[in-house]
């Protein structure tokens, strides 16, 4: 019998324990940003995404076999043709990190024959869930290597910013530009359209440039 009651003691007191602990201890919180959202006259919703380039670009830890890499961008090239893919730090319009998204650029089939500069992309937001985005681009965004094997990231080409300050890098919707594919958790359901734009920040130096991607979605909840 005394063994039973220093059992259950030994238990009310371990919740005791975690009872003051809780009110005196800072617990960990995971923050949650409030979505951004703005309303469509045709019943949809609005969203934007940010990311900023370069701090935003997340380079690979290690560089896999028949890969180069540079400035965040993985470069796979083959006689058939090459893909690149990039990983970035993804923000809300008000500048807070939200999540992680990536690129996946590559060349695919057009009707009638020949092929397209294509760009997947996957926008994953731990509080939120994930968004699969698809589009042509209206210019070439690809990564190239050089002779020696350097990689340089679109943005960083001599020349890319000859045009202005801003680049529009979504086809048009008649082209089959930006489509957006649905998602999952909070995202899943929604359908809609949306384009990629990039705009540089001052003049580029030592073939560097700073500026941002801004991607804005337009969607719409199948059914609802």
């Amino acid at each position: 019998m005394a063994v039973t009651r220093a059992f259950y003691s030994c238990i009310l007191l371990g919740i005791l324990a975690v009872i003051v602990a809780a009110a005196f201890l800072p617990l960990p919180v995971n923050t949650r940003y409030r979505s951004i959202i703005g309303v469509v006259p045709d019943g949809g919703r609005e969203e934007a995404f940010i990311i900023q380039w370069p701090q935003d670009r997340i380079g690979p830890g290690v560089t896999p076999p028949g890969l180069a890499t540079g400035d965040g961008v993985a470069l796979m090239s083959t006689a058939a043709g090459s893909a690149s893919v990039e990983l970035f730090r993804l923000r809300d319009v008000s500048g807070n990190v939200i999540g992680l998204a990536s690129r996946s650029t590559y060349r695919r089939s057009a009707p009638g024959g020949g092929g397209v500069q294509a760009s997947d992309w996957m926008l994953f937001i731990p509080s939120r869930g994930t968004l699969h985005l698809q589009q042509e681009n209206a210019i070439d965004i690809a990564a190239a290597a050089d002779a020696g094997g350097a990689v340089t990231a679109a943005a960083d080409r001599v020349g890319f910013w000859s045009a202005g300050p801003q680049v529009s890098i979504t086809t048009d919707a008649d082209r089959g530009g930006g489509r957006v594919m649905g998602g999952a958790e909070e995202f899943a359901g929604f359908t809609g359209r949306y384009d990629e734009a990039w705009s540089v920040e001052g003049e580029p130096a030592d073939g560097r440039s700073s500026g941002r991607i801004t991607i804005n979605t337009r969607t719409v909840l199948e059914g609802g």
